[in-house]
């Protein structure tokens, strides 16, 4: 910061050097959370191949195309101790929904269930 900076900051009320020091950090902090919110998304999609292969094996095993959200979260979280957060499975279920419909899609059944349906050809 130059002198000639300083001088007019200090010539400003401190109240709106507060207000402006405010509004500084507060932007810097949606900059910050808004990389951090990217480098989450790119960890996330990092992590789909392992899900994708957890998710096709759990389709094969039980031998059909379609189960309820609530199913398939619950078998992924039962049969890998790694992934225990429920919201994470859900958030990259969606994700992988987004990236990869002809894979797996969801749909909200007439009973108000969320259904996947799982692509057999994978």
């Amino acid at each position: 910061m130059s002198r000639s900076d300083r001088e007019i900051i200090q010539s400003m009320p401190m109240p709106v050097v507060q207000g402006l020091h405010e509004k500084e950090l507060k932007t810097l902090e949606e900059c910050n959370s808004g990389v951090s919110a990217a480098k989450r998304r790119q960890q996330m999609i990092g992590c789909l191949p392992r899900l994708f292969n957890m998710i096709r094996d759990i389709f094969r095993s039980s031998k059909r195309s379609v189960l309820t959200r609530q199913e398939l979260v619950h078998k992924i979280i039962s049969n890998h101790t790694d992934v225990t957060d429920r919201s994470e499975v859900e958030e990259q279920l969606h994700l992988l929904e987004e990236l990869a419909p002809e894979w797996i899609s969801g749909r909200i059944a007439s009973t108000g269930d969320f259904l996947y349906r799982f692509a057999r050809a994978f």
